[in-house]
């Protein structure tokens, strides 16, 4: 879960049956996560919203957001675009940590490669 800084958390005011309704978003809570640790490519669901009594409590559509092997990356909504420099690298440690899980688990043994 991510804390948004004051520069990135927002605020938008509504009004429904005469009430004024105010939703602020300054939490980011990545719900799923899919990977393709051969093309090197990621596909993360994030929650957009607020804690409320300790609970995360959503108040915004959530994003998808696709990362490519070469680190762009847009959400599907075009919300979000930008590179990621280091993916190649966090793509590279998430295989070595799944390699790591398989042979953990002890259904099978062999060595990472």
């Amino acid at each position: 879960m991510i804390r948004l800084d004051a520069t990135s958390t927002t605020t938008a005011s509504s009004t429904r049956g005469g009430q004024t309704i105010t939703t602020t978003t300054d939490t980011l809570l990545v719900r799923y996560v899919e990977l393709n640790l051969i093309e090197g490519s990621i596909l993360a669901i994030i929650d957009r919203g607020t804690m409320a009594s300790g609970v995360f409590v959503s108040t915004d559509t959530p994003l998808w957001v696709d990362v490519r092997a070469d680190g762009s990356f847009a959400s599907r909504d075009g919300a979000w675009t930008g590179t990621v420099a280091t993916a190649g690298t966090i793509v590279q440690g998430l295989k070595t940590a799944f390699d790591g899980f398989l042979l953990a688990g002890g259904v099978v043994t062999g060595t990472a490669v």
